[in-house]
């Protein structure tokens, strides 16, 4: 509450709306009475509202909000048309090297190239350490010659000529056949004198097992080796010699014969029979 005090009255107001009074004082009096409210009257009619004032004018934009909770996310929508294809743009630059992955199969073979132009013929390179001499002489029988004789005659086309002081490896090759299975095959050959001779004949006797070839030796020149039976009559069989030779000082001719085991008992050598001759020093 405040108090202005004048010569003539002194007003009080009252700093409640609800509460204001107006003391009188006397002039003369130095006390002030301070009157208190009375109750309040009845409230009056509720006026008619007034007309609308006028508009005030606009005020300042206020500041922006707080951003807002984002909402929920809606559904998606359905895809658009496409657009028109851009321009291409730049080449990026080049990104690091990957990892390399794991090899892949092996892909099929692809067409033979076309055959490049020919090199420069190379050095030529050392001489290589000389091989074993091959098959330098073939004597070849040309048809069948039948044998009677239990003396051995020349088998003819089975012959070479040999030279002296050379060493040579044979291998006889005699395609026969025998009347029957009791007649063998003998075979024998001829040679000049030599430093080294020495051979082996291998004739069939019986069918297939440890009894069915005999061995002999040829230990001199005309020496002969016999059979005495054959697997069958009338049947391709081979007999094989092999053997060394060395002539001394003089050369020769070796001789490939044959006979029948049985006088009379044919013993026929078919074509194709073969002598090979090697040198081997």
């Amino acid at each position: 509450m405040k108090v202005i005090v004048n010569k003539k009255e002194t007003r009080v107001k009252v700093n409640d709306p609800k509460k204001s009074v107006v003391v009188v004082a006397n002039p003369s009096v130095s006390v002030v009475t301070v009157a208190k409210q009375g109750p309040p009257g009845i409230m009056g009619e509720t006026g008619n509202t007034g007309p609308q004032g006028v508009q005030g004018p606009k005020g300042d934009t206020g500041n922006q909000g707080p951003q807002g909770m984002q909402g929920p996310k809606g559904d998606t929508g359905d895809q658009g048309p496409q657009g028109v294809q851009g321009p291409k743009g730049d080449t990026g630059d080049q990104g690091p090297q990957g990892v390399q992955g794991q090899k892949g199969d092996t892909g099929d073979q692809g067409p033979q190239g076309v055959q490049g132009p020919k090199g420069d013929t190379g050095d030529q390179g050392p001489q290589g350490v000389q091989g074993p001499s091959g098959i330098s002489m073939i004597a070849t029988t040309v048809s069948d010659q039948s044998f009677t004789s239990i003396t051995p005659e020349n088998v003819t086309g089975l012959s070479v000529s040999l030279a002296a002081d050379v060493t040579y490896r044979i291998q006889v090759f005699i395609l026969f056949q025998s009347a029957t299975t009791t007649t063998g095959i003998k075979t024998a050959l001829t040679y000049p004198l030599s430093t080294v001779a020495s051979f082996v004949s291998n004739l069939p006797l019986g069918s297939d097992g440890s009894s069915a070839m005999s061995d002999g030796w040829h230990t001199s020149s005309d020496d002969t080796v016999t059979g005495t039976s054959v697997p069958a009559g009338l049947t391709t069989f081979i007999a094989k010699i092999e053997g060394i030779i060395r002539p001394a000082g003089v050369a020769g001719i070796l001789q490939i014969k044959a006979a029948t085991e049985v006088a009379n008992s044919a013993i026929t050598i078919k074509a194709f029979s073969q002598l090979l001759v090697s040198v081997l020093s």
